[in-house]
């Protein structure tokens, strides 16, 4: 009680500003970015190249053991799109605010971080078939057409998917984010194994083992049902890590940043 009074007396006479979030907003939002890196005090250029490898090295790791043939699917997943939103998170507090703006929802986060560190060009694109899923829209140029039930297709993959950038101020803007491969990555494999230890869409599947080898997303078309399935290789999450890791590394050190937070 005498903890709200304190608070409650603080607050008088204090302009809030107005709409329902008050003053969680990109105001507080910057402030508590400033109070982050406010933590951040002096050390030496060597001392600092040293906590940036130490904390790289942390998240390499995980990913060695997310890699492990014997630990199960929840336990892998759980690791690798942690490690994935916890490194987007931190390139986030430290991004360039020129380029970066400070209130961006995960998934958007999540895009945007791999799209300049997934160093892997699936991060640009916008699933067609998932997206036609929530909207009934069909995007870009993929190939529905040549899907019909009763017959045979083609496997397609990311390269049939249309570019975010394409697409921006054409079509939803939530929509984009929500159905491009950084926020189905977040969302329907962060979200859903962090908080529920399992996958929850139905439609998007991990796959361990491909008998074809396959390492990067692609699709399989339901014939008696007419619709798409969208398979992730358990291979192109790690890379991915794998990746993210060494190109936000090089950027760290390139701008000479603190990666890290004590």
């Amino acid at each position: 009680m005498v903890a709200t009074s304190r608070r409650e007396e603080a607050g008088k006479g204090e302009k809030r500003r107005p709409g329902p979030s008050g003053p969680r907003d990109c105001a507080s939002r910057r402030q508590r970015h400033r109070r982050i890196l406010a933590r951040m005090t002096p050390i030496s250029a060597s001392d600092l190249e040293a906590r940036r490898a130490r904390f790289f090295q942390f998240f390499r790791d995980r990913m060695k053991t997310s890699m492990r043939d014997d630990l199960p699917l929840p336990d892998r997943m759980v690791l690798l799109t942690a490690s994935l939103d916890v490194l987007a998170n931190y390139w986030h507090v430290t991004a360039d605010r020129k380029e970066t703006p400070v209130k961006l929802s995960g998934a958007e986060r999540m895009r945007r971080f791999l799209t300049r560190h997934g160093a892997h060009q699936a991060f640009e694109r916008v699933s067609a078939p998932m997206f036609r899923n929530e909207t009934a829209r069909e995007i870009g140029s993929f190939p529905f057409a040549r899907y019909r039930p009763g017959q045979m297709n083609e496997v397609a993959d990311w390269n049939d998917d249309p570019k975010f950038t394409d697409l921006e101020g054409l079509e939803d803007a939530k929509a984009l984010t929500r159905w491009s491969y950084g926020g189905i990555l977040y969302k329907d494999f962060r979200c859903a194994w962090v908080h529920k230890f399992a996958s929850d869409n139905e439609e998007i599947y991990v796959a361990q083992e491909d008998h074809l080898g396959r390492v990067e997303p692609y699709y399989r078309y339901v014939a008696n049902r007419g619709y798409f399935l969208l398979f992730m290789p358990i291979a192109f999450l790690s890379g991915t890590l794998e990746r993210a890791i060494r190109s936000f590394e090089e950027e760290a050190t390139v701008r000479n940043i603190r990666s890290f937070v004590e």
